[in-house]
């Protein structure tokens, strides 16, 4: 089954979570990264000590997870293999809105 979660973050404790299955929500979300552009980011370390992470299980492939540092920086993972486009920091450029994600989770 196809899910996301969302989680967010204050200095190492966790404040909210949620799962998502209902897929009006998913695709709700999924659109927040459609025409999302990314450049990687100079610092591979960003302060994460704030921070909203989400998590989309597909049905089946691996699982990606993007934590949000803010508006800008996130960092992407991916639960198969350490492909060189997994794992780094990236920079948004033109126009993220983490605003969506953050009223999901509310």
């Amino acid at each position: 089954m196809f899910s996301i979660s969302i989680s967010e973050w204050d200095d190492n404790t966790l404040n909210k979570s949620i799962e998502i299955t209902d897929m009006e929500t998913i695709n709700k979300v999924m659109n927040v990264f459609a025409d999302l552009k990314l450049k990687r980011s100079k610092s591979d370390h960003p302060d994460l000590r704030e921070s909203y992470w989400v998590t989309i299980q597909p049905d089946n492939g691996p699982t990606l997870s993007v934590t949000f540092a803010d508006d800008k920086i996130m960092r992407v993972g991916n639960s198969f293999s350490t492909h060189k486009k997994y794992g780094w920091t990236y920079e948004a450029v033109g126009g993220f809105d983490l605003s969506t994600i953050q009223t999901v989770l509310k």
